[in-house]
């Protein structure tokens, strides 16, 4: 089940506009740790490709964090070190960052200009990082072009109960015990502050608790309208 942000979609607003047929999408998945938001943006690349031969791909964002076992560099996260992402943060390299779990991440600004060259894509953020974007795209959109930047990024909320969370948490078994609870008691923060301060950003809220399948296929729906799929 999805449900629409009626604000958002309220006629004579940025999101009702059209949007110039070469300008790509930027799809921004949020949602607390164990919400499912990786897994559901692998199924729905593939989904996108094999259903629509739609390509569409994931933003790789940048890390300090250890590679989790299988994990690969510049595929699951660009790892570097904290020196290298302090760096790049006084560069204004990001469009976003933040420090979360004891480590930073981040994704590039040129993200944005590959919008403006047509190409359409996934990136999974934080809270944090859904606020930053939202902030710095309402601070630059005062001219024509940039509205339509503007209408061209879909917040999407992947919604989870905790008793889920911590069963997702466990599973995955990457976690101490120390850390689960922590993620537990931030995920917990996190649902909080999207219900109260965040709900006029995000377009769209996915339910994602019993059934994957179920989450992809409301997924596909919201791509499919989205990206005016046949």
């Amino acid at each position: 089940m999805y449900t629409k942000n009626s604000e958002i979609f309220m006629p004579k607003k940025l999101s009702e506009l059209p949007i110039a047929q070469s300008h790509g999408k930027l799809f921004i998945l949020a949602g607390s740790s164990g919400a499912g938001k990786t897994t559901l943006a692998h199924a729905i690349i593939t989904k996108l490709k094999d259903t629509y031969s739609y390509d569409i791909s994931r933003v790789v964002t940048y890390t300090t964090k250890r590679p989790r076992i299988g994990e690969l560099s510049a595929q699951d996260y660009h790892y570097i070190g904290e020196m290298e992402f302090k760096a790049k943060i006084a560069q204004n390299f990001f469009l976003e960052w933040s420090c979360t779990y004891g480590a930073y991440y981040g994704s590039a600004r040129d993200i944005l200009a590959k919008l403006k060259l047509g190409s359409s894509l996934i990136l999974i953020v934080d809270q944090a990082g859904v606020s930053a974007i939202y902030n710095f795209i309402q601070e630059i959109c005062n001219s024509k072009d940039q509205a339509i930047l503007k209408n061209s990024l879909i917040y999407i909320w992947i919604e989870t109960n905790l008793v889920t969370l911590e069963q997702r948490l466990r599973t995955r078994s990457t976690e101490s015990e120390v850390d689960l609870q922590q993620r537990l008691s931030l995920a917990q923060q996190e649902i909080l502050i999207k219900r109260e301060k965040l709900s006029h950003i995000f377009n769209y809220s996915l339910l994602n608790e019993n059934s994957l399948k179920q989450a992809i296929a409301d997924l596909e729906q919201i791509f499919k309208r989205e990206l005016a799929l046949k």
